[in-house]
């Protein structure tokens, strides 16, 4: 009975270290991760409520805070219904995506850069895959999973267009590792931010209309004071 118990303890501590190691590891891998910050909205009539979402026209009004070293901001989208499309434009098959889709801007790796993660680009450029409307980053699951059948795992999925709840195509550009289990980024499907406008239209001028999916992360310059 002594050693069952002392087994047991030991195994349960175990257990619980590699848990809080494995929460407390989370986007640690980040170069800037110490001044890295999320904005929230202050809500509620005690001002006691802290919610993600900042409006759209909110972060451009940022851009000149010299407190602020790198600004980036993102939508997370969450599910979509996704065809795949053949180069000559024709429906092949289609899927659908549960979680993961999220519209990033280039700069989102350079405050978010999984520098001491495997996470790096597998093809594309980092600086320009994301910058023109209309495109799109896939992670090597999602490569494997659209466009399989290769000795490598998948076929070179660059160029290929895919088509978003029945409406809206977009050109693959890049393809990157599979992010990390241990990160606030699940992201598989990584849609420019500039393409925006032609998803939400309106909102992207309205002071007025927030969604929570709409993130806005800084990083600060050394010595700045948070509260300042």
């Amino acid at each position: 009975i002594n050693v069952l118990g002392l087994v047991i303890g030991i195994a349960s501590a175990l257990a619980i270290i590699s848990i809080i190691r494995f929460e407390l590891s989370f986007d640690t891998f980040h170069t800037d991760y110490k001044n890295i910050y999320r904005m929230v909205r202050v809500s509620g009539d005690d001002l006691s409520e802290f919610r993600t979402g900042i409006p759209y026209a909110f972060p451009p009004a940022m851009k000149d805070i010299s407190s602020i070293r790198k600004m980036t901001k993102l939508e997370y989208l969450g599910a979509a219904s996704v065809d795949v499309l053949s180069a000559d434009g024709k429906f092949e098959r289609q899927f659908v995506e549960g979680s993961g889709v999220v519209t990033i801007e280039p700069e989102f790796f350079d405050v978010i850069d999984f520098a001491g993660s495997a996470v790096k680009w597998i093809s594309g450029d980092p600086k320009t895959a994301l910058s023109e409307p209309s495109s799109l980053v896939i992670t090597r699951t999602i490569a494997k999973k659209y466009f399989g059948d290769d000795p490598d795992g998948y076929r070179d999925p660059i160029g290929r267009t895919l088509r978003f709840q029945k409406a809206f195509d977009f050109k693959i550009t890049g393809v990157v590792e599979d992010f990390p289990s241990n990160t606030d980024f699940p992201f598989s499907m990584l849609v420019s931010y500039s393409s925006m406008p032609i998803l939400f239209k309106e909102r992207m001028s309205d002071w007025v209309s927030v969604n929570d999916g709409h993130s806005v992360y800084v990083v600060l310059n050394d010595g700045v004071d948070v509260k300042d």
